[in-house]
């Protein structure tokens, strides 16, 4: 009997060690897992870049850092309030405002509004001397997908009524130029990997801006592609990225502006809802 009951106690040891490993093992991939999808953002991120590089072989660099402050408030079961200021150095401020409305299941969502501006100009060495007054309207698709992976698709058109530009001051009057702007979302939320309240998210946006109109001094065309983390909770997120913008300045000249990029997205509801009925993601007020 002794020896049976070595041979079972040698058993059960060799199975718990097993389990053990197993469990191991199954930590390790957890933890591997979100780490590669993570890597496989990044990857994604810098491809995306090379076909616009590559249209210049010496493109000019600059770098920039993006701060943006986004805020929606929620006033009916379908309607929101549009406010967000954007901050690049040497390049513009923005303050924009509009209405949106949200379909049922928030697939669609669109937004009219209006933007006031501070640009630069050719003379101004960085500084923010350029006035420009932008009526706007845009209209987001969200494809139906699950609780973690989400894609949407967007189009906005921007009026832009910029300040003219005399020799080296700005002049009276203002220029017209049309910007279309196309752009994809990859989103996914990795859960609460980070910290036990706050949803960690990555986000992979790519768009594309073209220009039309008789105005001088102006970027035909432009890409912008933006990889983004964010921590979310509640209908408010607060993000961290780098973003990458191509733009032709002119046949030869290509110029990348790069930097980091720091969001705050807030979210109200007026009607004294505890938790908020509509989406809203950063990447929809960029």
């Amino acid at each position: 009997m002794t020896g049976l009951t070595f041979y079972l106690s040698g058993n059960q040891s060799g199975r718990v060690k097993a389990i053990s490993i197993n469990r191991q093992i199954s930590n390790h991939q957890a933890i591997l897992k979100p780490i590669l999808r993570i890597l496989a953002f990044c990857i994604l991120f810098l491809f995306v870049g090379l076909p616009a590089k590559a249209q210049d072989d010496t493109p000019t660099y600059l770098y920039q850092n993006w701060l943006g402050l986004m805020t929606s408030t929620q006033i009916s079961e379908r309607f929101s309030l549009w406010n967000d200021a954007h901050y690049v150095n040497k390049s513009f401020f923005i303050y924009r405002t509009g209405i949106t409305y949200h379909s049922k299941q928030n697939r669609t969502v669109t937004t009219v509004g209006y933007a006031r501006l501070l640009l630069t100009a050719p003379f101004s060495d960085g500084n923010l001397v350029r006035d420009e007054h932008r009526p706007w309207a845009q209209i987001i698709y969200r494809l139906p997908g699950g609780p973690k992976f989400g894609t949407s698709f967007r189009f906005r058109y921007d009026a832009r009524f910029r300040e003219n530009l005399l020799v080296n001051e700005t002049g009276s009057g203002y220029d017209l130029s049309h910007r279309f702007r196309f752009n994809a979302v990859v989103r996914y939320n990795w859960g609460k990997v980070l910290t036990k309240n706050h949803d960690f998210t990555t986000s992979l946006l790519n768009e594309s801006l073209f220009m039309d109109g008789s105005a001088i001094n102006q970027t035909l065309w432009e890409h912008r592609t933006f990889l983004m983390f964010g921590l979310s909770k509640g209908g408010n997120t607060y993000s961290m990225g780098y973003v990458m913008r191509f733009m032709d300045l002119n046949p030869s000249l290509t110029r990348i502006n790069h930097g980091l990029v720091l969001w705050a997205t807030i979210h109200f509801d007026l009607r004294k809802i505890r938790r908020p009925s509509l989406i809203i993601h950063p990447t929809d007020h960029i």
